[in-house]
């Protein structure tokens, strides 16, 4: 996700199993994401929770803050404590 001179930006995530022609059959995910008000959220689109591989996000880079955001709030379990970490720098 790409922040440049905006306050809002918006991305998308996109997981099949990459071998086979699978999501011609809704076999995928589709991730959206949005930010805006100073909050990151994370949707998935309608009709690709058929995807069920289990798969994890390793890193998400948002670049364009311009500063370390005080404090992150996730509202799943999948994020565990001490596992966000915020570095301030230019692309």
């Amino acid at each position: 996700m790409l922040l440049i001179l905006r306050v809002q930006a918006t991305g998308a995530l996109y997981l099949d199993d990459g071998s086979t022609f699978d999501f011609q059959d809704g076999l995928y995910r589709l991730r959206r994401f949005t930010f805006a008000d100073s909050t990151l959220t994370s949707t998935l689109e309608e009709g690709s929770a058929s995807y069920t591989e289990r798969t994890s996000i390793e890193r998400l880079v948002v670049v364009g803050l311009g500063a370390a955001p005080s404090s992150v709030v996730t509202k799943t379990a999948a994020v565990r404590a001490g596992r966000v970490r915020c570095a301030v720098g230019t692309i």
